[in-house]
């Protein structure tokens, strides 16, 4: 609907103009100076000048939402093109007590191995014990992290936090949920 308000606005716009033509072609018929074509104008014009102002306004604030927008996505694009450390790992189900010591001895160790690189062209490379490489895209709205491995099938995260300090999502491996939390490194 806002192109029918420009459109609008633009016949009213229209309309001053013949009415400002019109005018002035009685002038200079009657004789008037200018104070009266001012009289005229306001008495004649006004509404319109106040409705075209109204839709230049909203076409303007609408300009400006839209640049907003696109500068918060920018923003969270920029904020994942890092290269990340594992920091945590958090479950969702407590861990039995034989569990605990195993699963603490392998985050240990993954958090001495495991690296992911977000590249600013689309790309990432994880690093464990081998390289694993692919695409990846971040939602507009920055809650939804999508990592498409080469030859593999895509995987959904979504994200809890992202800035240029931490980046933390969640995920479901074998019906448990998992949250990742990451580090610049």
């Amino acid at each position: 609907m806002p192109c029918f308000g420009f459109v609008r606005s633009i016949k009213w716009y229209y309309k001053y103009i013949c009415l400002l033509i019109l005018c002035k072609a009685k002038m200079v018929k009657n004789g008037l100076n200018a104070s009266s074509l001012i009289f005229i104008l306001g008495t004649k014009a006004l509404p319109l000048i106040f409705a075209l102002m109204k839709n230049l306004l909203f076409v303007f604030g609408a300009v400006v939402l839209f640049a907003c927008s696109s500068c918060n996505q920018g923003h969270e694009t920029a904020a994942i093109v890092n290269k990340w450390k594992l920091a945590n790992v958090k479950y969702s189900k407590e861990l039995s007590p034989e569990l605990q010591p195993i699963i603490d001895a392998q985050l240990a160790q993954l958090k001495q191995t495991f690296s992911l690189e977000y590249k600013a062209n689309g790309t990432y490379v994880a690093k464990t014990q081998k390289e694993i490489t692919g695409k990846w895209e971040l939602s507009s709205d920055g809650k939804t992290l999508e990592n498409i491995e080469d030859g593999g099938q895509p995987v959904k995260y979504t994200v809890l936090h992202l800035s240029k300090d931490s980046l933390a999502w969640k995920t479901k491996l074998d019906g448990e949920e998992l949250i990742f939390e990451f580090i610049p490194q």
